[in-house]
């Protein structure tokens, strides 16, 4: 095929596409987009609570030998801690 031949069935085919996209229904259009888009994970909102995040989170806070305050997910091995729970869709900031 040469290359003429070649454009021309490339811009039949783009236009017959664009023509066929054009005339489908907006609902399947909609539902073909969403397809195509990258999904969001399900733990995405904690702030709103939805998908699969827990509603509460577990902080633990301690208190290292200089007296600095230090927080972390998993509770310390060998050093006294105070378990801190709060809510993930609260936008709140606790006070020490």
């Amino acid at each position: 095929m040469s290359a003429t031949k070649l454009f021309v069935l490339a811009l039949v085919l783009g236009v017959l596409g664009l023509a066929a996209w054009w005339f489908t229904p907006p609902a399947v259009r909609a539902s073909v987009v969403s397809k195509l888009r990258p999904q969001p994970s399900p733990t995405v909102h904690a702030r709103t609570g939805t998908g699969n995040a827990p509603l509460n989170t577990t902080v633990y806070k301690w208190t290292d030998v200089k007296g600095q305050s230090h927080y972390s997910n998993t509770p310390p091995k060998h050093q006294k801690y105070e378990s801190v729970s709060y809510r993930n869709d609260a936008n709140v900031v606790g006070s020490d």
